[in-house]
C-alpha cells in the first residue's frame, strides 16, 4: 500500500514537470519512484521509505540541475517582435506545398509582398523571414537581408 502512495506522489510530480519543463521537480519525482520501489521490493516502513525518497531526491538533484544547464528546461519559441530580429530558412518541397522549416516544425510560405516576382520561391532556395501570418512565413530573398 506504501509503494502505491509512492507512486502516486511520483507520477503526481511527473506530471507537475511535464507542465513546467524546468527538470527541477523531476529529481523529487524520481525520489518518490525510488522510494516506491524500495518500499515494493523491500516492505519498507513509512520512516525507511522516506529516508530512501530523500536520498533519491538529493541523488537525482545533480542530474536534473545538468538537464537545466543544458538548455533543455528552457522555451525554444522564436520572438519575431524583436528588434533586429532576422530568421533565414531554406524552402522544401513537400509534395506540391513549399515549406520551410523553421524551430523543428515545417511552415508553409509565401512571399511578403505581393507585388514582386516570385520566381525565387524555389525548394533549396535560402530565404529571410520577415514575420509570421498565422501559420504561415512571410519571406523575401535572401540578398534582400543587406539591403534592410
Amino acid at each position: 500500500m506504501l509503494a502505491l502512495v509512492w507512486l502516486i506522489i511520483a507520477i503526481a510530480f511527473g506530471i507537475v514537470e511535464l507542465m513546467t519543463g524546468t527538470f527541477v521537480i523531476l529529481a523529487i519525482s524520481m525520489g518518490a519512484f525510488s522510494a516506491a520501489i524500495s518500499s515494493w521490493l523491500f516492505a519498507l516502513s513509512f520512516t525507511q521509505s522516506l529516508f530512501v525518497f530523500a536520498f533519491g531526491c538529493i541523488m537525482f538533484l545533480p542530474l536534473s540541475l545538468w538537464l537545466r544547464r543544458k538548455g533543455l528546461g528552457t522555451s525554444k519559441a522564436v520572438n519575431m517582435a524583436e528588434p533586429g530580429y532576422q530568421q533565414s530558412v531554406v524552402l522544401e518541397l513537400h509534395g506540391d506545398k513549399l515549406v520551410a522549416k523553421m524551430g523543428g516544425s515545417f511552415y508553409p510560405v509565401k512571399a511578403e509582398s505581393t507585388n514582386q516576382d516570385t520566381s525565387w520561391l524555389q525548394p533549396g532556395q535560402e530565404v529571410k523571414v520577415c514575420r509570421i501570418d498565422g501559420i504561415t512565413l512571410l519571406v523575401a530573398p535572401k540578398d534582400e537581408l543587406s539591403s534592410t
